[in-house]
């Protein structure tokens, strides 16, 4: 009987093992474990997330939270790519709002953007998702997150003109792992598509950062996935006329 015992319980935790695996790969990936564990992928390696992250994000949230809102910005949003540009400096507008946080995913974003919509701001210029491969998080679970978003925009901010900026791509040299410029223009696909379904504008920033090798030219970064200030200036004459159509400056 107790032979009998042991064996069933044995098998009953075999299969709960086999169906919570695939649970989790099916919705982020294996990296989603150990991301909520305290643990991130940097060059396809294992090493603890630093607790700054977490610090740096509330510290950016709870700023957003006390600047004055109005319905005349234009909000960047997303990682420290859109983090690391003084887009009002460079557009020579202060309506212009970054709303970046280095380290954010899609996820971070969709928990976030509802603060964001509070002033129902005039345009919305996205990009992120590059730190999502980056944990190896599959493109359906990226793409449904992204999904998302655009929902809750629609639902709570439906004035807001949406532009989807397709991800950077990195250059492999300086910064390899999970993600690769492959899984990037797969994921950009689906953007592009979801703009289309949804009748959003579309920014190809992609091809326009690639060396004769298919990477993010070394012009415009020195670690192979953050842009210096020559790059930024590249993404500004690509965007500007939609940043610019239609507003006031200030």
């Amino acid at each position: 009987m107790q032979k009998r015992i042991l064996v069933f319980s044995i098998a009953a935790n075999f299969l709960f093992i086999i169906l919570f695996v695939l649970l989790i790969r099916h919705e982020h990936g294996f990296s989603f474990i150990t991301y909520t564990l305290g643990f991130h992928s940097t060059f396809g390696v294992p090493t603890i997330n630093p607790v700054n992250r977490d610090s740096h994000a509330k510290q950016r949230e709870s700023m957003f939270e006390i600047l004055p809102k109005d319905s005349s910005e234009i909000i960047f949003i997303g990682n420290s790519i859109a983090r690391g540009c003084e887009w009002n400096e460079l557009f020579k507008n202060l309506k212009i709002k970054n709303r970046g946080i280095g380290g954010n995913k899609t996820y971070d974003v969709l928990m976030r953007i509802s603060n964001t919509l509070e002033s129902k701001p005039k345009k919305i210029f996205i990009l992120i998702g590059i730190n999502d491969l980056s944990e190896d998080l599959p493109i359906d679970s990226i793409f449904k997150n992204y999904n998302q978003i655009m929902e809750k925009i629609k639902n709570e901010s439906p004035t807001t003109e949406v532009y989807i900026q397709s991800i950077l791509p990195i250059n492999d040299k300086y910064y390899g792992g999970f993600a690769t410029n492959e899984k990037i223009k797969l994921l950009n696909l689906r953007l592009q598509s979801l703009a289309d379904d949804k009748n959003l504008k579309y920014i190809n920033l992609y091809s326009h950062f690639l060396d004769s090798e298919g990477n993010l030219s070394e012009m415009y970064s020195n670690d192979g996935i953050h842009l210096l200030g020559r790059g930024y200036q590249l993404w500004k004459s690509i965007i500007e006329k939609d940043v610019n159509d239609n507003i006031d400056h200030l």
